[in-house]
């Protein structure tokens, strides 16, 4: 018989009458491997079933966030029979404001090879920038530019490029902005924000950036919140990292004394995160071997470099070296608080930088939040 085909129980007694030579070992293995596929089978339909009725049921009920979850797990199972139902389910959720439900429909209603985006995507892009999702600001800006699914707004779309290329360093928003702005002696605004945004827009720049994200949690920009200084310092690292296949802690640069005191105090407070004095720890004892290396030698080259680079005097450094020294005896305190146990057992017993920001690394949204009034 070929290895394709099923051996009944009347094959089976035929082989015995013909007398034909019957290998037990492969019959019991063939009937076991069938055994448990169908085993494997039935148990899967009968998740699906299961999800299926919650889905419906969390639906009836308008349990709309969990209807997305029990959807989710239903989609992980792949039965096409279900997908229409799945999708149905997604839409209905983001109408009710489900945010990884709106997240679908916004990624199923836009092409990133082709620049393009529909316009039925245009209510989910809208809802989530206006909550601050960051990866919706550029297709909620291409939506007012051309008119997809609104009405041409270009203060809208100007604004919306902005903040993708300040928030999320996208070459296509800094080049869609440079239609309103071709010359750096148009932008609005005076002295260093000036400076900052003209870098901004003619240059990826870190320090721009950094900068940035320094004035915000200082209160200087008040637009925004002071949350946002965190979706503008976290994406630098992981995007090297990833770039160059190193890890954080590989990868310096002479202007990390400030970034990594600036992303240790959002760590320690909770700005934009949640508040993990051990990581900020970490984070802050990097800023203090990079600072006080500048401000032991602010003459050598790089460090004379990373003063004038990084909008900063030699007399910022002095003080952000107080400041780290200050914030990380706070860490100590915090931890001290918290109690050994916890640390550990919320750490999975490691506190070693590198497993710390390996953990940490993991790509998550980010979020701007604008300032009251």
């Amino acid at each position: 018989m070929g290895e394709e085909e099923e051996l009944s129980l009347e094959d089976l007694q035929e082989m015995i009458d013909e007398g034909e030579e019957i290998d037990l070992d492969d019959l019991i293995a063939d009937v076991s491997e069938e055994a448990l596929e169908k085993a494997e089978d039935s148990e899967r339909e009968d998740h699906c079933n299961e999800y299926a009725d919650a889905m419906r049921t969390a639906l009836a009920q308008e349990q709309y966030h969990k209807a997305w979850l029990e959807a989710r797990e239903l989609g992980k199972l792949s039965y096409p029979e279900y997908r229409d139902e799945i999708e149905s389910c997604y839409k209905e959720c983001a109408d009710h404001g489900v945010e990884p439900a709106l997240i679908h429909m916004m990624e199923k209603g836009i092409s990133r090879e082709h620049n393009k985006v529909k316009e039925d995507a245009f209510p989910y892009i809208k809802e989530l920038s206006g909550r601050g999702y960051i990866p919706g600001f550029r297709w909620l800006a291409d939506c007012y530019y051309y008119g997809i699914g609104c009405e041409k707004d270009m203060k809208s779309a100007e604004k919306l490029y902005f903040e993708g290329m300040l928030f999320d360093d996208d070459d296509y928003c800094r080049e869609k902005y440079r239609y309103f702005h071709p010359e750096p002696a148009e932008f609005d605004g005076g002295g260093l924000i000036k400076e900052l945004v003209r870098d901004m827009v003619y240059t990826s720049s870190d320090y721009a950036r950094l900068r940035i994200g320094e004035l915000i949690l200082e209160g200087q920009i008040s637009e925004y919140a002071p949350a946002s200084a965190y979706s503008l310092l976290k994406p630098r690292r992981s995007e090297y990292a990833s770039i160059y296949k190193l890890s954080w802690l590989d990868f310096r640069k002479y202007d990390d004394g400030f970034y990594f005191s600036l992303l240790g105090e959002c760590m320690l407070r909770g700005i934009g995160t949640d508040a993990d004095p051990v990581v900020a720890l970490q984070i802050f004892e990097l800023a203090l071997e990079d600072l006080e290396w500048i401000v032991t030698d602010p003459k050598d080259e790089y460090a004379k470099e990373a003063i004038e680079k990084t909008y900063h005097e030699e007399k910022d450094f002095v003080e952000a070296l107080d400041r780290t020294k200050r914030l990380i005896q706070e860490a100590k305190d915090q931890i001290r608080e918290q109690g050994e146990y916890n640390i550990m057992t919320e750490h999975n017993g490691v506190v070693d930088p590198e497993e710390i920001f390996k953990e940490w690394e993991k790509e998550v949204p980010l979020y701007i939040k604008r300032a009251a009034g």
